[in-house]
């Protein structure tokens, strides 16, 4: 069609057919924490080894959690699943660790004191040689976090689509470190060189 010369038809059909492959692919919830609680069902229930299903067999999965929510949303037994499913993922994020680690927390004792004095040694280690460079850096990363999260603000009042607003205090961070720290370590270079 494009090379015929209908360029509108051939760039609309092509928008349609992109607007229908995203909308296979997108999944819907009516908020940010049942949309959560629809990926953590889908993964507790999925298998751990994919390697079996195809893409569009793993997506097709994907979508009939989301139909189905959508259909069953107001029964009582699903609305106690999607807080038990809450209660679940706040307490893996109070724990810092992810679904996948649960299954650590079952091995024997011996295992765990084993990775708990790893986990030490790697943190003395780490705390010795990464020390001195946060308490150098400590007073540019503080001004940047604040001015990053002025920006993160500003930009949730001006948006009605952005719901933390990370991806604009990502970027806010990244432009300000690349822009002010070579001078700020330059300078304090000059100033503490003895």
């Amino acid at each position: 069609m494009y090379k015929a010369g209908d360029k509108r038809k051939a760039v609309s059909s092509m928008l349609k057919d992109l607007e229908k492959r995203m909308k296979e692919v997108t999944m819907t919830a009516p908020s940010y924490n049942e949309l959560q609680a629809i990926y953590m069902a889908r993964n507790l229930y999925l298998p751990k080894n994919l390697q079996n299903f195809s893409p569009e067999q793993e997506n097709e999965i994907y979508q009939r959690f989301a139909k189905g929510y959508n259909k069953m949303k107001d029964k009582p037994e699903l609305q106690q699943l999607v807080e038990e499913i809450t209660s679940y993922r706040k307490m893996l994020k109070l724990f810092c660790i992810d679904d996948q680690q649960v299954v650590l927390f079952k091995s024997n004792v011996l295992t765990q004191v084993f990775w708990m004095i790893v986990s030490l040694i790697r943190l003395v280690f780490s705390i010795i040689f990464v020390l001195p460079g946060d308490i150098m850096t400590l007073p540019l990363s503080t001004m940047i976090s604040f001015y990053a999260e002025r920006e993160r603000v500003k930009a949730l009042k001006a948006s009605s689509v952005k719901v933390k607003g990370n991806d604009v205090l990502a970027s806010i961070k990244i432009v300000a470190y690349i822009s002010t720290l070579p001078i700020y370590l330059i300078i304090f270079t000059i100033l503490f060189n003895r």
